[in-house]
């Protein structure tokens, strides 16, 4: 689910906080288009891994090997795409770094969710440079436990309630 309202620039973070670990295909995404095609991601998959892709026009390409990670309920999971760098981030700390320059440009971020079996508590996403962030952050809180279509953000101040 796309937030509806860009960022400033293409470099810019989206982080998601576990309320209760779940299944698979759940996770966070940068740079992506409004028509939902583009975009960059780090997903929870299968075997206690995190894979990050890059998406362009539907089709998805993984970059690199899987990390071997899970979700876990109070952890913080993080896309942060600088430049050609895509950064996975859990809990404030760098895990991995992928190098990709084909999707530039893109100003949106949001979250994968499988409605089932994933609850997230809070996603945020920010401008970032590449040595601090800078203060256009947005964030939102799930008020009901699973993420299951459209989010009904606010579309003027970016804020609002997941």
């Amino acid at each position: 689910v796309r937030y509806g309202t860009n960022f400033s620039t293409d470099d810019h973070y989206s982080r998601v906080t576990v309320q209760a670990e779940g299944f698979d295909y759940c996770g966070a995404f940068t740079r992506k288009t409004a028509a939902n095609s583009t975009f960059y991601e780090i997903r929870k998959a299968s075997g206690g891994t995190i894979t990050m892709w890059k998406r362009e026009l539907g089709v998805a390409t993984q970059l690199g090997a899987a990390v071997a990670d899970t979700f876990s309920a109070g952890d913080r999971y993080e896309v942060r795409t600088i430049d050609s760098s895509i950064e996975y981030w859990k809990n404030a700390a760098q895990v991995a770094t992928r190098t990709d320059t084909a999707i530039t440009a893109n100003l949106g971020a949001g979250i994968l969710a499988n409605h089932l079996t994933q609850d997230f508590a809070a996603w945020s996403g920010e401008d970032v440079t590449a040595s601090a962030a800078a203060a256009t952050g947005v964030s939102g809180i799930i008020p009901w436990g699973r993420v299951a279509g459209i989010l009904p953000w606010g579309q003027d101040n970016q804020s609002g309630a997941l």
